[in-house]
């Protein structure tokens, strides 16, 4: 019931891939050709729709799917992978046998896991500091104790319109 402008103006980026993908279900197709229809959503939203629509389990699930993601966490519950680079596939099996099978796909996945290892550390470095940082704030803001309101104005104009239609004046 949500009114949509010209090219999704008013929806955001993942708003506007769910709707893409809303729209290639209704069209009942053999094959359905995804490019990263997960991209902009949140990671948890882009399981949901995963599982619910595009994967082994999916509304789509006896429908052909040639499914382009960025996100690894995927891969292990496709039939096939096929590795890309530089507009050439360079490596195509199922995820356990490029796993198994040295190659390009099996050092990516290495690279990645080891590159999430040290991103995993240097976050808890930075929440260890973020907390101490924490502390000395609100030691701070306990000293000054200073109260300051923020009125808040809500505007909710039921049943208007988000698209009007536009006149052109000539002359």
């Amino acid at each position: 019931m949500t009114e949509i402008g010209e090219k999704g103006i008013n929806l955001s980026g993942g708003q506007k891939q769910r709707v893409s993908l809303a729209r290639s279900l209704y069209a009942d197709a053999d094959i359905y050709f995804l490019d990263d229809p997960l991209s902009a959503v949140d990671s948890h939203v882009g399981k949901d729709l995963f599982d619910q629509v595009i994967g082994p389990n999916g509304m789509l699930n006896h429908k052909t799917r040639v499914f382009v993601t960025n996100s690894l966490s995927f891969l292990p519950q496709c039939d096939k992978v096929a590795m890309i680079q530089n507009g050439s596939i360079v490596q195509i099996g199922t995820y356990e046998e490029l796993l198994n099978e040295p190659g390009k796909f099996k050092d990516f996945i290495k690279l990645y896991l080891k590159d999430k290892e040290s991103n995993k550390k240097a976050k808890q470095d930075d929440a260890s500091l973020d907390d101490t940082k924490s502390s000395e704030r609100n030691k701070s803001e306990q000293e000054t104790s200073h109260k300051t309101e923020i009125n808040k104005t809500h505007i909710h104009v039921a049943g208007e319109k988000i698209i009007v239609e536009e006149k052109i004046e000539t002359g």
